[in-house]
């Protein structure tokens, strides 16, 4: 099996309004791994509503010093997949409304300064209407022989 090979997270828990206010996903430790890969899930019955996705790096589990940096994703909205694209740093990656999707999110270790290993999502509403919505992160390949915890 390949279980060993990948950590799963909860980076989000489900809400009603996920964009309400704005939101941090927590800080975890791409030092430890190979990449993170988040996947944001969400609901949007409304004609207008949508969301902003940012991937920072920070100096710690704290989030201080954040930084914006690129990343790769893909979309996947009423079962049609978009082709893998990097997400300029400012812009980041805007949900579609009107719909049920996917975002998923690579984030390389190469991708963050050396000086700042942890990595979160950040999530800002563009157009206001209630977008439920969740997110998990997977942790790929550790880079030490005991499998570490994301957070740590």
């Amino acid at each position: 099996m390949e279980f060993e090979r990948v950590t799963p997270l909860e980076a989000l828990v489900p809400a009603v309004d996920v964009f309400n206010g704005g939101f941090n996903t927590a800080g975890f430790n791409i030092a430890n791994y190979e990449k993170l890969v988040f996947v944001f899930n969400y609901t949007k019955t409304g004609t207008v509503g949508s969301g902003k996705l940012l991937v920072k790096a920070a100096d710690n589990v704290a989030k201080d010093n954040p930084v914006n940096i690129k990343f790769h994703y893909f979309t996947k909205l009423a079962e049609v997949e978009s082709a893998i694209a990097e997400a300029v740093a400012a812009n980041g990656v805007t949900t579609a409304p009107n719909t049920t999707g996917l975002v998923i999110i690579e984030v390389r270790q190469r991708q963050c300064p050396d000086d700042k290993p942890f990595v979160f999502v950040n999530g800002t509403e563009v157009a206001d209407e209630p977008i439920k919505g969740s997110m998990i992160v997977l942790g790929f390949n550790p880079q030490v022989s005991d499998k570490p915890s994301l957070l740590a």
